[in-house]
C-alpha cells in the first residue's frame, strides 16, 4: 500500500507490481496537528460493522469525536486506520488542508469496502509526501 499524502490518493499494488486497488483519500489536517504519520507500516487489524471511533477525552469529559464507521484498517496500532468516512462527499485534492482527518486515511463507502476485501494484516503500508 502506498499513500501519498501530497496527492491524497492511495494504491494497493499486487505482487507483480501491478495496482489493484486505488482511490482518492483525505488524511490528517496538518495545520492543526493532526498529520497522517508518515513512515513504513503494516495493517494491524480489519474489521468491518459498526464500529465506533472514539478521540481522546477533552477537558469536558467527552471524547473528542465520536464517529460511526462500516470498515476500520488499522495502519499505526489502533490509532491510525483506513476507514469509510461517511460525512464526506468528497475526497482527495486538498480538502485536508482546511477538513482533514484526525489523522486516518478517510476513503469512501465504496472504496473502503474494495480495499477491505483485497488487504490483509500483515500487508506493509508506506505513507509519505
Amino acid at each position: 500500500m502506498d499513500v501519498d499524502r501530497t496527492e491524497q490518493h492511495a494504491r494497493f499494488y499486487g505482487d507483480d507490481g501491478s495496482i489493484i486497488w486505488e482511490s482518492d483519500v483525505v488524511t490528517g489536517q496538518p495545520n492543526k496537528g493532526h498529520d497522517t504519520p508518515a513512515g513504513v507500516w503494516s495493517i494491524t487489524s480489519r474489521e468491518h460493522g459498526d464500529i465506533n471511533l472514539r478521540g481522546p477525552v477533552g477537558d469536558d469529559g467527552e471524547p473528542e469525536w465520536d464517529s460511526h464507521v462500516q470498515y476500520w484498517m488499522g495502519v499505526v496500532g489502533s490509532a491510525v486506520g483506513f476507514h469509510n468516512a461517511p460525512w464526506r462527499s468528497q475526497f482527495g485534492g486538498n480538502i485536508y488542508t482546511w477538513y482533514g482527518s484526525h489523522g486516518c486515511i478517510n476513503l469512501s463507502m465504496e472504496k473502503a469496502d474494495e480495499l477491505y476485501n483485497v488487504i490483509q494484516v500483515g500487508d506493509v503500508c508506506i505513507v509519505h509526501d
